[in-house]
């Protein structure tokens, strides 16, 4: 996971959160407020990682997207 304050974040408050797989494709990605950080940190490191609400409420990178690269390679296609 990584957090990125680029400048949406500097205009809207609001920092990216992006997860991303081993071959650094991006899995999920969502906009949160700075102050969430340590509430989310908190739980990845208890293992409630894909239970959190920002997680399964974030956006699907576009490699995981049903007509993905990454989905299709798994589908052989």
């Amino acid at each position: 996971m990584i957090w990125v304050a680029d400048e949406e974040a500097l205009l809207t408050g609001e920092v990216l959160i992006a997860w991303y797989d081993d071959c650094v494709r991006i899995v999920r990605s969502s906009r949160m407020p700075p102050d969430y950080i340590q509430g989310i940190v908190g739980m990845l490191q208890s293992g409630a990682g894909c239970e959190l609400g920002q997680w399964q409420n974030a956006s699907i990178g576009d490699d995981y997207e049903l007509d993905g690269a990454f989905v299709l390679s798994r589908l052989g296609q």
